[in-house]
């Protein structure tokens, strides 16, 4: 019996140790997908008390099971491309679409908590930098 507790232990780390050196390459790219994540749920919880509203852990986890979700999807993404031949394109792909949502709910949480939109001033800039390359 403890040979096979061995055995056992030994194929689960083996699997563990393959899973983990085969989803290396998006180390970098979950992590930025948390720290977007996390830039949100701050700028959230800020704009939801300068509200005066609750905050409640029915509120959070519903963040926490968004963020699987984007890991899901970004694991899926890189699994099918790698499937199909493309898979740093799938996961880009994929990682623009997060980072595009989750900046959006940025945006609306500053705009919520401090009453600026932060597109205006660059919007701004860009039609100044339009301007002056003759662009209209």
């Amino acid at each position: 019996m403890t040979n096979l507790k061995a055995y056992i232990t030994q194929y689960f780390a083996f699997i563990i140790a393959a899973i983990v050196t085969y989803l290396a390459p998006l180390y970098d790219t979950l992590i930025l997908v948390g720290v977007i994540c996390m830039v949100d749920f701050i700028t959230g919880i800020m704009a939801a008390k300068s509200r005066g509203e609750e905050i409640t852990s029915n509120k959070m986890i519903r963040k926490f099971y968004s963020v699987v979700s984007y890991f899901l999807g970004v694991l899926i993404a890189h699994v099918v491309g790698t499937y199909y031949g493309d898979a740093d394109f799938m996961v880009k792909a994929v990682v623009a679409i997060i980072a595009v949502t989750e900046l959006q709910s940025v945006r609306e949480n500053i705009q919520s908590n401090t009453g600026t939109d932060i597109l205006k001033p660059l919007m701004k800039i860009l039609e100044r930098k339009s301007d002056t390359h003759g662009h209209k």
